[in-house]
């Protein structure tokens, strides 16, 4: 069996498209999901499944939660060997506050050129750095004050992506 982790886009923010963990554990079980846990109410899915493919997977989540939710969600999948290589690539290994780190999860490997651009973009003292499908954001401030947002990401970068605090990532990694 492979070990895989479900990163939910904008899932239970705001009040808008609201999904309770219990319901959505059960729709992976359903699926033929095995060993499903989720983690706080973000839309963090670990499971194991005998399939490899992540592209997938996706779909295959993103079309039972239509189905069943009646919305349609972006479904971002990482294994657990990428999840390792995030933690052990972090460009800002100084920062102790996990409020001011973030790691953008990305559906593909952005094009150089859309790269090129996003990489001309100043955002003051709120830095990035691209790292195969992720993006490291390391805020000076409060990230919800930043212009440097995961919609701005996904424009840029022409690609489906998910934010998640350090703490989360870290917490993944270790479930």
């Amino acid at each position: 069996m492979n070990k895989f982790i479900a990163f939910l886009r904008g899932i239970n923010v705001g009040g808008h498209r609201r999904i309770k963990m219990a319901e959505l554990k059960k729709m992976f079980e359903d699926l033929g999901f095995a060993k499903v846990q989720t983690y706080i109410q973000s839309g963090n899915v670990i499971f194991q499944t005998i399939d490899s493919c992540d592209k997938t997977l996706s779909e295959k989540i993103e079309s039972a939660i239509s189905e069943q939710f009646g919305f349609t969600v972006p479904v971002i999948i990482r294994t657990c060997k990428e999840m390792k290589k995030i933690l052990s690539q972090n460009p800002f290994p100084n920062i102790k506050d996990f409020k001011q780190l973030n790691v953008t999860l990305l559906s593909d490997k952005p094009k150089p050129e859309e790269r090129k651009e996003m990489d001309k973009l100043d955002f003051g003292a709120d830095k990035f750095v691209i790292k195969g499908k992720e993006v490291y954001i390391s805020y000076e401030g409060k990230c919800y004050l930043s212009k440097l947002t995961n919609n701005l990401l996904e424009k840029k970068l022409k690609v489906s992506a998910t934010s998640r605090n350090w703490k989360t990532i870290n917490k993944m990694n270790e479930m």
